[in-house]
């Protein structure tokens, strides 16, 4: 029963990280750049949780960063041409 339950959490924690990676690259495929801060008022997804997504999806290859704004300087993330393949909108 414990291993089973398990499995079943670790299922819905993948499938929440996974779900959120994908509201972060379509706020990115929609307004073509952001800052984590943005990302973060975009999809409602607490700064806490927007922050580990962004690195495992630049991990991946599917977003880089692109320069930085304002003072103190906040990264500016867009999607690669990986990473609209992976939402399907190609270049």
């Amino acid at each position: 029963m414990i291993a089973e339950n398990s499995r079943i959490a670790h299922a819905f924690v993948a499938d929440s990280k996974a779900t959120k990676q994908k509201q972060i690259g379509k706020a990115l495929q929609h307004h073509g750049k952001a800052t984590r801060q943005e990302l973060a008022l975009m999809t409602g997804i607490a700064i806490n949780v927007i922050c580990p997504r962004v690195v495992e999806l630049a991990e991946r290859g599917l977003i880089e960063h692109i320069g930085n704004v304002g003072s103190p300087p906040r990264g500016v993330l867009a999607l690669t041409e990986k990473g609209r393949a992976w939402l399907g909108g190609g270049k």
